[in-house]
């Protein structure tokens, strides 16, 4: 996004956005409905999204030795300008760096957004997936 074209600011923060901002970061990302539901909120409005997990918030991901389930809570709520990262902290090393497999996989472009079925919910991609 070309910041110098619309006079609105950027904000690092924990999922905080007032009005005038356009990129936000969502620290303790994990896989629950209130950050898929917060990262739906911002991206649909084309707010720049960085969705940062990795603090065992899910139980499950060992600080980023197994990312499934904070990366599927991602991928149901994002949009063009959304980004996912998974670290222990904000050093470089080791975590920041690391490729996971999961992001070979070809998803292609979702489809539409996510609906939420029950307590389940239900995005495809152009895939197939």
């Amino acid at each position: 996004k070309g910041l110098n074209d619309t006079n609105k600011s950027v904000l690092v923060s924990n999922g905080w956005a007032p009005d005038g901002i356009v990129a936000v970061q969502m620290e303790g990302f994990s896989a629950t409905q209130k950050s898929i539901q917060q990262l739906q909120q911002y991206a649909q409005k084309g707010i720049l999204v960085q969705a940062h997990a990795g603090y065992a918030q899910n139980g499950d991901d060992n600080h980023c030795q197994d990312i499934t389930n904070s990366l599927g809570a991602f991928l149901i709520g994002a949009e063009k300008y959304s980004y996912y990262g998974c670290s222990r902290g904000w050093y470089i090393e080791p975590d920041w760096i690391v490729w996971h497999s999961q992001y070979d996989k070809p998803l292609g472009a979702p489809n539409g957004v996510a609906v939420l079925n029950g307590d389940i919910y239900i995005r495809s991609f152009a895939s197939g997936t």
